[in-house]
């Protein structure tokens, strides 16, 4: 977990050179926030320095991470709009069997699919 106390301090280096960042916070805060309290800590300190930050908890939502090649449903619309409004996109979950949980590869898969991702 220290590797993302690291991120977040070095992030907040970069903050102050700009006067507002729109944060999209893609997240599983639905997950034990005593094992993982990195979602809370970075969603404050960023609100603390005046940056707005449009938080996706993938569990709350009940994200489906499955993806066949299907057309985009309303739930990715909305996600691709609101990555069109941020400066940042901060992806946060704890690696797994060195991998990102299902549910945060899906929404990669989902959100990010081409040609939208790609135009």
């Amino acid at each position: 977990m220290s590797e993302y106390f690291g991120l977040i301090f070095n992030l907040d280096l970069e903050f102050n050179i700009y006067p507002l960042i729109h944060f999209l916070f893609i997240s599983l805060i639905g997950i034990n926030l005593c094992l993982f309290p990195f979602p809370v800590t970075f969603i404050k300190s960023s609100e603390d320095k005046g940056n707005k930050v449009d938080c996706v908890d993938l569990y709350k939502e009940k994200f489906n991470p499955i993806f066949a090649g299907e057309e985009p449903d309303s739930t990715v619309l909305d996600h691709r709009k609101r990555i069109e409004k941020s400066d940042v996109i901060v992806l946060v979950a704890p690696i797994w069997n060195f991998r990102m949980p299902a549910m945060v590869e899906g929404w990669i898969d989902k959100v990010l699919s081409p040609p939208w991702a790609f135009s």
